[in-house]
């Protein structure tokens, strides 16, 4: 059985959820920005959604990225939107 792999490193985020519509995967996780010098010198905690057309499986196509400062807590998927 091969499992596919997507490395996310390139877009600077460390997953948390993965969800699947149709040709659509979408990633929500975090990223720590430590040159920010903001937060008292302690790194900058972000949340980012990264959308991406995967309907190219091989070669995934980021379409849109959101970052807000903040911590991830949770979502869930229902029929074709994530809360």
């Amino acid at each position: 059985t091969l499992t596919p792999t997507l490395s996310l490193i390139r877009y600077g985020v460390t997953p948390y959820d993965m969800f699947v519509d149709g040709d659509r995967l979408l990633v929500l996780g975090y990223h720590y920005d430590e040159s920010s010098g903001a937060n008292d010198g302690r790194p900058l905690l972000t949340t980012r959604a990264l959308l991406l057309d995967i309907s190219d499986r091989a070669a995934p196509l980021a379409l849109r990225a959101i970052e807000v400062e903040g911590e991830y807590l949770s979502s869930r998927k229902v029929d074709s939107f994530v809360h």
